[in-house]
């Protein structure tokens, strides 16, 4: 978790309590979303992951 903080506040030029917020706001939503985040995922992730939302 910490090289996905960090690469939040290199890429995007933001702090580190930023990129945190960052962070939770996407475990949030990956949480209540889980069946929309894996047809997010490149080349099929989400189909490999089974299960996912269901």
């Amino acid at each position: 978790m910490d090289q996905l903080k960090q690469m939040l506040m290199d890429r995007a030029g933001i702090s580190e309590d930023q990129a945190g917020k960052a962070m939770d706001a996407f475990k949030e939503f990956a949480q209540q979303n889980p069946s929309e985040l894996a047809g997010m995922l490149p080349g099929g992730i989400g189909d490999k992951l089974g299960g996912l939302g269901r």
